[in-house]
C-alpha cells in the first residue's frame, strides 16, 4: 500500500521530487526508526519497523521511473541493469556487515542508522 501510494504520489508531483524526499526522510528518519527497533519490546519494535518500511517505501516506489527518466532510450537497459544491480550488490552486500560490525562494537541500534 505504502509504495503503491508513494508511486502514485510520484506521477503527481514528480518522480525527482519524490527521491528527494525519500532521501532526506530517510536520513532524518533511519536513527530514531532503529533506536526504536532496539528498545526491546515488540510494540516498539514493530512501530520502528513500521515506520521505517514507510520511509523505504517513498524510494521504492519511484525508484523504476526514476531511473527511465535518467537515463537515454539508446543505453537505458544497459546502463540500468548494469548500475543498479551493482550498486545493489556493492552497498546492499556490504550493508549488513556494516551494520552487524557496529553493533558488535558499540552496542547500540541507534548508530546503525548513521
Amino acid at each position: 500500500f505504502a509504495i503503491g501510494t508513494a508511486a502514485w504520489l510520484g506521477d503527481y508531483v514528480g518522480n525527482t521530487r519524490m527521491m528527494i524526499v525519500g532521501c532526506a526522510l530517510i536520513v532524518v528518519g533511519a536513527v530514531p526508526c532503529l533506536a526504536a527497533m532496539g528498545q526491546g519490546s515488540i510494540g516498539a519494535a514493530v512501530l520502528g519497523q513500521g515506520s521505517m518500511m514507510c520511509l523505504i517505501s517513498v524510494l521504492a516506489g519511484n525508484l523504476p521511473t526514476w531511473l527511465v527518466l535518467c537515463v537515454p532510450v539508446e543505453i537505458r537497459f544497459t546502463t540500468i541493469a548494469i548500475g543498479y544491480n551493482a550498486g545493489q550488490a556493492a552497498f546492499g552486500g556490504t550493508a549488513s556487515l556494516l551494520a552487524t560490525l557496529i553493533y558488535s562494537k558499540s552496542r547500540s541500534t541507534a548508530l546503525i542508522g548513521l
